[in-house]
Formats: C-alpha cells, sequence, structure tokens
C-alpha cells in the first residue's frame, strides 16, 4: 500500500511539472508570437495634404489683420490619437512666415473651426495670436513632416523671387 502512496503522489508531481511546462511554453510561444507580430507590422505614416477650402477659409479667420495664408498643410499625428499638426506659409505686406499650430480637429463646420488650436511655434503665435500649450514636443512625428513641407514651400518663394527681380 505504501508503495501505491509513492506511485500517487509521483504521479501527482509529474502531472503538476507537465502542467507548469505547458504553461511556461504557452506564456513564452504568446510573447515570442508578439513580439514577430510586432517585428511585422507596418508603420503608417500619415502624409502631409493640402488642406481643404472649407477649413482654409474657416482657418483663415484666426490670423491677424493684413496676414493671408499662401500655403496650408495639414498631418495626423502618429504620437498622438487626436492631435493634428497644421502648417502654413502666411504672407503679409510681401514677407512670408512659416508656422506651424497643432489642433484636435481639422473639420470645419459653418465657417468655423470645430476644435481647439494652439500655437505650436512663435511665428504661429505671432500672426495668430492662438494661445501656446506647453505639452507639445517637436519630436512629434506631425511636426517633423509639417517642417520639411514648410521648407519646400519657402524654398519655392525664395526662387520665384529671385525669378522676379
Amino acid at each position: 500500500m505504501a508503495e501505491n502512496k509513492k506511485k500517487g503522489s509521483s504521479c501527482g508531481v509529474i502531472f503538476v511539472v507537465i502542467v507548469i511546462i505547458c504553461i511556461v511554453y504557452a506564456c513564452n510561444s504568446g510573447s515570442s508570437s508578439k513580439n514577430s507580430n510586432d517585428n511585422n507590422k507596418t508603420t503608417v505614416i500619415e502624409q502631409v495634404t493640402s488642406a481643404q477650402s472649407q477649413f482654409v477659409n474657416a482657418f483663415s479667420s484666426i490670423l491677424k489683420s493684413g496676414y493671408k495664408f499662401h500655403a496650408l498643410y495639414t498631418t495626423k499625428s502618429k504620437d498622438f490619437r487626436n492631435v493634428y499638426i497644421i502648417g502654413g506659409v502666411v504672407e503679409k505686406n510681401g514677407e512670408y512666415y512659416s508656422c506651424i499650430w497643432h489642433s484636435n480637429s481639422i473639420q470645419a463646420k459653418n465657417g468655423s473651426l470645430t476644435g481647439l488650436t494652439f500655437s505650436f511655434d512663435d511665428a504661429a503665435f505671432e500672426v495668430s495670436g492662438m494661445g501656446k500649450a506647453n505639452k507639445v514636443n517637436s519630436w512629434d512625428d506631425g511636426v517633423s513632416r509639417i517642417k520639411e513641407k514648410l521648407a519646400e514651400e519657402m524654398q519655392k518663394i525664395e526662387e520665384q523671387k529671385k525669378k522676379g527681380q
């Protein structure tokens, strides 16, 4: 009888060890498949697009007197869920300014903006007076893409000015 108890307890220990091994294997295989899925993910980069005319008209209302948009671009931030980066080349009296804002919406209804908009840089604050928010950082992917687009636009303006002289 004592021999049967040893066999039963040995089987119980073996069963517990097998269960533990299966659990460890299941946990590890789940995390490795997660890692392999992470490595296979395609990073979606939001494109910088020209702003739609309805938004341009509504957004123009934020500009101080005498300023007007030469170009206006938008992009969705990949870093933040509901943040859009808005970049514009603004002109007044032949002078051009590269400006960046951020907003939680790029929608316009009835000629008005639907979201909260803040100046990202000093130039945007100067031409619009929109308040600055301290929580957005310049490393946001949308800001870097907008800056590239604005730099291209400013280069085109410089080239046009040289041709005109």
